[in-house]
């Protein structure tokens, strides 16, 4: 029903606005917590009035029937970390059984991914309304989705930045020559850096140049 566990950060890292975490709290309701669990899964728009910061793929009633129904945890080659809860029942239904995962990296960036090929009949959406995707840090948050079934198809996949104080005054916070609002709705670049790929060639200087930054 409602388990959650804590996972050391042994061996990966994560950035949560300025400072490394120790490691999170898993719960089997869809979410990854820090600083304290969170085992509930009421959905609610984020930031919810309870100021924890987490991280929410599906925050919603999960149920998990082994052996198909699991979570796990792994590391990549490039060091981030993959929780997926896999073939699990939204809502607690058993006629929607879904996969998920959050992927997250050193640098504090994370994303959602969405597999939804084991509902059957197949259809294009979720069916389950309770639910909510998003995540919140020290008092802001962003809800991506609060119980829009037309929000979570399947392959989707969501990619978040890093929290962390970005002054709205500034155009370009990491003065490469790209302004932050291109560089995170048209090219993909990381805007705290000149170089995201760190191969000594500056992000403007990629563009320019017809390379990938």
């Amino acid at each position: 029903a409602e388990d959650v566990f804590w996972l050391p950060a042994t061996n990966w890292s994560f950035i949560l606005g300025t400072n490394s975490v120790d490691g999170l709290y898993i719960s089997s309701s869809g979410t990854l917590s820090f600083g304290r669990p969170k085992g509930s899964p009421t959905a609610r728009p984020m930031p919810d009035p309870y100021g924890l910061s987490f991280l929410a793929p599906l925050q919603t009633p999960i149920g998990i029937v082994p052996p198909r129904g699991r979570f796990w945890h792994a590391l990549t080659p490039s060091n981030t970390l993959l929780c997926t809860w896999q073939d699990v029942y939204a809502n607690r239904d058993t006629n929607v059984p879904v996969s998920f995962q959050s992927e997250l990296s050193a640098n504090g960036d994370f994303a959602f991914r969405y597999d939804l090929s084991t509902l059957n009949p197949q259809p294009s959406t979720l069916p389950a309304t309770n639910f909510v995707i998003g995540a919140q840090h020290d008092g802001g948050g962003e809800t991506w989705a609060f119980g829009d079934t037309n929000a979570v198809v399947h392959g989707l996949e969501l990619r978040w930045r890093a929290f962390g104080p970005l002054d709205p005054g500034e155009d370009d916070h990491d003065d490469d020559g790209l302004s932050t609002y291109d560089e995170v709705m048209l090219h993909g670049t990381d805007p705290r850096l000149a170089d995201s790929d760190g191969d000594g060639l500056s992000d403007a200087d990629e563009i320019a140049g017809g390379s990938a930054p």
